[in-house]
């Protein structure tokens, strides 16, 4: 009653656990990119807005058209919180003397200054003037995301931006575990009944989950963690590992009360106990163990699902074998309860280990030769755009951006000139009298324009916008002759201080004299290799101003977005070594038998190295949910050898090996099949989401964990078989059983 009371306060505080996320949660915590990324935001400002698009139906610069753009643009000022909106409506005109089009401007040549005003064209409007697009500038572009999203809804507007994609990802999240919540108790309790045809064994599984998962988010809100896309993930695979300990249990009580029946309940209970606390224990330490390499990914919400699960498993077993007797105690008749006493499938995969195991041997060395030529074939390529269904409004607003509007992925270009000898500067400085002001030499110009015109010409690059678009829309006005720096200098200090902030200030920095170079990449192309991408357009940079003395560098969310994708193959290989060598230890620790140890590690790595394989030769990617697959398989599968070969050892001090085999498969087997599909239901849930990598992560998982089963009852008991030291339990039979 005690461990009660403190399970409910716990529970209390899991009503405080907040949900999270955020474009940055999922850069890599160490990147040095990261920094310069950070100082360029402090440089230039945060380009943080949201967009609103408007589709035309006929031509947007009618009369019509534009008094209800001019409609739309009145609703979206009264909002609480946005601070202002840019459109073609507002923006300067500089060949109607600074008028927008809402200060009366002709639409003829708004229109057509418009077109040739790359600042507009593909940012504010489509080149083909099909699709507008309403800037939204706020203090905080979080708090308004659900009053815009239905302000969309009611004006046949979509709602585009980054902040957007984090909001739709809360959204999942939450959505996800309310579906995870309901949909795996109904789920997980249909199978608890038709394992054991009992209802309070249903109450005791059921009971126990959800005390263990509310009082683990108690403990996590407590110690100031937040859900994210990535760890709400750890609701279901609590209550998932959970059940798989209680099921364990609950099959070997089922089995006492099938097979010895004068025994008493108190003596049949602790023997459960005691015959499965070893297992048991090391069951959760060696998943925990498994979690736990998660903290070495570098990415925060990664990190943070192997803290919290590795807290989560341990809470279920300690209130697991609080609760558990108390609760089978407390009922006197348990005589409905079923087990099955010759499980077909199960004795079927018994004989297969005995009398085939050339076979399975045959199609375990295929599984490997596979896994050899495809594994190093597995990729991280995936955007943002794809985390989400194609029925999504936040994909096809993404989708529409990228296609219509210049991309949607963010990259920057920071150029700093190393100019303390800079001889037109000193002539800018002694003719004006003020070199601050007037920095922008016509060599200065020259380089810029390299730069912008190179990069207009990579594949993938939507828009590319610069101190120097404004030069060469001046061009454009000027009958198609060159405006040098010195022209763009004088404009620059007798602009207003609003436009100075839309066309100036993102793109130059006077005090720092940096110019940023903004691109915006088309994230959704398929062909798209981003590593690639930015290596090429490094070196090609490098080279393209290797005479130009300046420092060159490129920033922005698209390269910490692919570093932390690039980390994730080396995550990958780095936790499984990780895992790999901390297992073999610890199996060493249990089983005291580097034979059954080197058996327990081949018969988990065979399984998952078929997940990867098939994952490579499907032309799947990983990402940041499947990146935790390995662990979480490793961990949760090594649960099944853990307690096949501790139950083998106790079957072979009292049978022959194929006997002790078939023995083992009929008691164990049956719990190990009802761990799993109570998991493989579990997982299936995942499916229903609508977020893309949790889709994926459902499904592999469903896969891997029916192959990990495959490898506890066909590969495992034939290589033990095979590899069988008989003088190994004799020697332990007479030191134990016989002298006893």
């Amino acid at each position: 009653m005690i461990t009660l009371l403190l399970c409910l306060g716990l529970s209390y505080y899991s009503t405080k656990i907040e949900v999270e996320a955020k474009s940055t949660s999922f850069f890599l915590e160490d990147d040095k990119d990261l920094q310069l990324f950070n100082e360029s935001i402090k440089t230039f400002g945060s380009q943080d807005f949201l967009v609103l698009a408007y589709k035309s139906q006929g031509d947007v610069f009618s009369i019509e058209s534009i008094e209800k753009l001019q409609n739309i643009e009145k609703k979206l000022l009264k909002i609480d919180g946005v601070k202002s909106v840019l459109s073609i409506l507002n923006a300067p005109l500089f060949l109607s003397d600074g008028k927008s089009i809402n200060e009366g401007a002709n639409l003829l040549k708004a229109k057509d200054e418009i077109s040739k005003n790359k600042f507009y064209l593909k940012n504010l409007i489509s080149k083909d003037y099909s699709v507008v697009d309403f800037l939204i500038y706020a203090n905080n572009p979080d708090d308004l995301i659900v009053t815009l999203k239905q302000f969309a809804l009611d004006n046949d507007l979509i709602l585009g931006g980054m902040s957007v994609i984090a909001s739709d990802m809360i959204t999942y999240v939450k959505s996800d575990l309310y579906v995870y919540g309901i949909g795996l108790f109904v789920l997980l309790s249909i199978a608890i009944f038709i394992f054991f045809r009992s209802l309070y064994f249903v109450f005791v599984c059921m009971f126990i989950c959800l005390i263990s998962l509310f009082s683990t988010t108690g403990i996590l809100a407590i110690l100031g963690y937040n859900i994210t896309v990535i760890s709400s993930n750890y609701v279901a695979l609590v209550l998932i590992i959970t059940i798989s300990v209680i099921v364990h249990l609950l099959s070997h009580f089922s089995e006492l009360i099938n097979f010895n029946k004068n025994t008493d309940r108190l003596t049949q209970v602790r023997h459960t106990l005691l015959a499965k606390a070893k297992p048991s224990f090391y069951a959760i330490l060696t998943t925990v163990v498994g979690f736990l390499s998660l903290v070495f990914s570098g990415i925060k919400p990664i990190s943070e699902l192997g803290v919290m699960m590795s807290i989560g498993i341990s809470v279920s077993l300690l209130l697991c074998y609080l609760y558990l007797p108390y609760l089978l105690l407390a009922k006197k008749d348990f005589k409905n309860v079923y087990f099955a006493k010759e499980p077909k499938f199960l004795l079927f995969c018994a004989n297969t280990a005995i009398n085939h195991r050339k076979i399975v041997y045959f199609v375990s060395l295929i599984i490997v030769v596979f896994a050899i030529v495809s594994i190093p074939k597995l990729s991280a390529e995936n955007s943002f755009v794809n985390y989400f269904k194609d029925s999504s409004d936040i994909k096809k607003g993404l989708l529409l951006i990228d296609e219509k509007l210049g991309g949607t992925l963010p990259l920057d270009v920071i150029v700093k000139f190393n100019d303390e000898d800079d001889e037109q500067a000193d002539e800018f400085a002694e003719f004006l009298d003020n070199s601050d002001k007037y920095y922008l030499t016509p060599s200065k110009v020259e380089i810029l324009k390299k730069i912008h015109n190179f990069l207009e010409n990579q594949n993938y690059v939507g828009s590319v916008l610069s101190l120097y678009s404004l030069l060469d829309f001046a061009k454009s006005m000027n009958n198609g002759k060159d405006i040098d720096g010195f022209l763009l200098n004088i404009l620059q200090n007798n602009f207003e201080e609003s436009t100075k902030k839309q066309i100036i200030y993102p793109y130059y920095n006077e005090k720092s004299k940096e110019f940023r170079i903004a691109i915006r990449m088309v994230d959704s192309d398929k062909t798209l290799k981003r590593a690639k991408f930015l290596k090429d357009l490094n070196d090609n940079l490098r080279e393209l101003t290797k005479n130009d003395n300046i420092n060159i560098q490129v920033s922005g969310v698209m390269v910490l977005y692919n570093n932390m994708l690039s980390s994730l193959i080396s995550s990958q290989v780095d936790t499984l070594n990780f895992v790999i060598l901390s297992l073999f230890a610890l199996f060493l620790i249990i089983f005291r038998n580097i034979r059954f140890s080197i058996i327990g590690i081949i018969a988990n790595l065979i399984p998952i190295s078929l997940l990867f394989a098939i994952i490579a030769f499907s032309g799947l990617s990983l990402d940041l949910m499947s990146i935790t697959i390995a662990a979480i398989s490793i961990g949760i599968g090594v649960d099944d050898i853990i307690h096949y070969v501790h139950r083998f050892k106790e079957e072979i001090k009292k049978r022959n090996l194929n006997d002790a085999i078939r023995a083992s498969h009929q008691s164990i087997g049956s719990a190990l099949y009802y761990t799993t599909c109570t998991i493989v239901l579990g997982f299936c849930l995942m499916m229903s989401s609508n977020f893309t990598p949790t889709i994926y992560f459902g499904l592999l998982t469903v896969l891997v964990m029916i192959l990990l089963l495959c490898g506890s009852l066909f590969l495992l008991p034939s290589l033990i078989i095979s590899l069988y030291f008989k003088g190994y339990f004799k020697n332990e039979l007479s030191k134990k059983d016989l002298s006893a």
